[in-house]
């Protein structure tokens, strides 16, 4: 019965043991989505720009998210090697896209011809922080940025 804290506790475990775990797994381990604040402040003191549009960041703030360049949506991770920071307008636009469908987009073409001037400095940051920390798209993201310094 649900009479008492101690009996739902008890109907939750049985719950969870008889056909939670079987069925789903673990959920208590599964990889979360957020990043921390910590990663976030370390990507920024690497690389205080937007990595979607290459606009600086002028302080660290709420409006800096933690983007994942392969979408988490599609069962990609949130750690240091698939994530950079991006502006909340910029990380809302392209929302579970690939970076590929999103540079396409006119928001994006005009947010990052706005920019321009940052390509430099954005890939000197992006190579010191790939040295320590490995991005996966790595050479996509620089094949990206020379294309659109031009």
């Amino acid at each position: 019965g649900t009479n008492s804290s101690r009996n739902i506790k008890k109907s939750k475990k049985l719950f969870e043991e008889k056909f939670i775990f079987p069925t789903l797994g673990d959920y208590t381990n599964k990889e979360k989505r957020n990043v921390s604040k910590e990663l976030k402040q370390t990507i920024f003191r690497t690389i205080p720009y937007c990595y979607l549009c290459y606009d600086k960041f002028r302080k660290f703030s709420n409006n800096i998210h933690a983007e994942h360049i392969k979408s988490y949506s599609l069962g990609n991770s949130s750690d240091e090697s698939n994530v950079l920071l991006s502006h909340n307008r910029c990380n809302n636009k392209k929302s579970n896209k690939s970076i590929e469908e999103f540079r396409k987009t006119n928001f994006s073409v005009n947010s990052r011809k706005k920019h321009k001037e940052n390509i430099e400095i954005y890939l000197g940051c992006l190579k010191e922080w790939n040295n320590s920390h490995k991005l996966e798209d790595y050479k996509k993201l620089v094949r990206y940025a020379k294309k659109d310094k031009k």
